[in-house]
C-alpha cells in the first residue's frame, strides 16, 4: 500500500439537441469510453504497467490519504514488480514536488497537487 495524498475529478461536457435523450447517452458513452481508453493508455506509459491488470484506489484520511495499487492476479510477479518500481518512482517525484505524471495521465491538473507541492517537505511517503 502507498501512503500519499491524492484526489481526482473527471467531467464530461456535451451540448443538448432536440433529440438529446438518445444522443446524450450515445455521445456520453462514446466520449467516456474514448476518454477512459486514452487515460488508461497514458497510465500504461507513465506508470509502467498495464492498467487493466491492476486495481487502483484513492482513499482520503484525516492525515492525508492513501493510494492503493495491487495486481488483479497475485501470481503476476511481473506486474507486482512494475507496481513496486512505480511506487518508488512516485515517492521520489512527489517528495520533490513533481506531479507531472498525474497531470499527464489525467490530462488536467489533479486537485490537491498545488498543496502537495507547497507542503512537500511536510509529507511523508511509505509503502
Amino acid at each position: 500500500m502507498i501512503m500519499v495524498v491524492a484526489s481526482m475529478i473527471s467531467a464530461t461536457v456535451y451540448f443538448l439537441t432536440t433529440n438529446y435523450k438518445n444522443e446524450v447517452n450515445q455521445t456520453t458513452n462514446a466520449t467516456e469510453d474514448s476518454n477512459q481508453a486514452a487515460m488508461l493508455e497514458r497510465g500504461n506509459m507513465a506508470m509502467g504497467f498495464n492498467q487493466t491488470k491492476i486495481h487502483h484506489h484513492f482513499m482520503a484520511s484525516a492525515t492525508g490519504g492513501e493510494i492503493m495499487i495491487m495486481s488483479s492476479n497475485m501470481s503476476d510477479i511481473k506486474t507486482i514488480n512494475e507496481i513496486k518500481n512505480h511506487v518508488k518512482d512516485i515517492q521520489y517525484e512527489f517528495s520533490q514536488g513533481n506531479f507531472t505524471k498525474p497531470f499527464y495521465i489525467h490530462a488536467q491538473v489533479v486537485p490537491g497537487t498545488a498543496v502537495m507541492t507547497a507542503k512537500k517537505d511536510l509529507i511523508h511517503y511509505s509503502s
